[in-house]
């Protein structure tokens, strides 16, 4: 792949879009983060459970827009990408097509030069055979 990336197990950005999943990545660092901080579970009451409960689906959810932003764009790259083979073929197709009526008009050119020289040699097959008869009349006479 040509493309400069951050590689994991299953995501390769490229470089032009890491800018824009930067925040997300942000945001899923500092959930993690915060969510290390908080005390163990045991050690918590209700509010704070509730808290760490809301900043673990959070981040979560972040991990889902991450996921889906990266397969949207994915997408969107290989559709991009049999776009462009399907122009470049019908760019193939319509290059070949004009080089067959090229050689449509060549080929009936030569054919009709080939005609030509052929009606000339039967013209003149025709007057070698009547100048032949003349002279065996002449002969024969």
């Amino acid at each position: 792949m040509d493309e400069k990336g951050v590689s994991s197990s299953c995501l390769i950005i490229p470089e032009g879009r890491k800018e824009s999943l930067c925040p997300i990545f942000f945001g899923v660092s500092c959930a993690f983060v915060a969510l290390g901080l908080l005390p163990e579970t045991e050690k918590c009451d209700d509010n704070l459970l509730e808290v760490k409960n809301n900043m673990l689906q959070g981040s979560a959810q972040l991990l889902g827009l991450l996921v889906w932003r990266v397969q949207r764009e994915e997408a969107s790259n290989e559709k991009s990408k049999l776009l462009l083979k399907l122009a470049n073929a019908e760019k193939k197709v319509e290059e070949l097509k004009s080089l067959r009526r090229e050689d449509a008009k060549a080929n009936e050119k030569v054919v009709s030069i080939y005609a030509a020289q052929d009606q000339c040699w039967f013209n003149e097959r025709k007057k070698l055979r009547q100048q032949i008869g003349g002279l065996m009349n002449e002969l024969s006479s």
